[in-house]
């Protein structure tokens, strides 16, 4: 009776010696489509980088060098704008310009988001992907058009609001301008692409 247990124990393969075969049956295979994808994308990457100059690139550059554009207007010319007349012996403007405090904070707020955007995004557009920053900055244009005079919320502090979380986002894509415009690019054209971006 001892030698059929001993038999029986013997033959069947035990749990984990199943278990073990499965763990190495899926590393093998997950290292196999792994090597898989990491040649796909290597192909890719080689087609980029041995692509010829074409129409493809021009659009590339006008799109980023748009969006550079319009993140250097209203980084530079708009917070001028805001508040910028305030002479107060005008009869027309009296009592309704800016106080030199509300026209610090509008003028400073997107600097600032800009520089937060600019750390953050960095990192953000890797895990998040290129077109969050375009997002947040479609959400606060509207956010400032939208801004009003209530009885619970003053309408300066929160255009203040907005013009910071505008900044993150320009600041977000003043970085990722450049490096969508050389991801798409071949090698031999990426520093002539990046400079029509940054020339816009």
């Amino acid at each position: 009776m001892a030698a059929i247990s001993t038999f029986i124990s013997f033959s069947k393969p035990s749990s984990n010696g199943r278990r073990a075969n499965r763990e190495r049956d899926l590393t093998s295979r997950s290292t196999s489509s792994a090597r898989l994808l990491n040649e796909r994308r290597q192909a890719v990457l080689a087609e980029i980088d041995n692509a010829q100059f074409s129409w493809f690139h021009v659009k590339v550059a006008f799109v980023s060098g748009a969006g550079f554009f319009t993140d250097a207007i209203v980084a530079t010319i708009l917070g001028y704008l805001y508040g910028s007349v305030q002479d107060s012996s005008d009869p027309g403007i009296s009592g309704r310009s800016l106080s030199t405090t509300q026209s610090l904070g509008v003028k400073i707020a997107t600097p600032v988001g800009i520089l937060v955007g600019q750390l953050l995004f960095g990192w953000l557009g890797d895990v998040l992907g290129h077109g969050v920053e375009l997002t947040i900055m479609i959400i606060a244009t509207f956010g400032q058009t939208t801004c009003a005079q209530g009885a619970a919320v003053n309408a300066i502090s929160l255009l203040i609001v907005w013009r910071l979380i505008m900044g993150v986002g320009i600041g977000g894509d003043y970085p990722l301008s450049a490096v969508i415009s050389s991801e798409f690019s071949s090698v031999y054209i990426r520093g002539r692409v990046m400079t029509a971006v940054f020339a816009n």
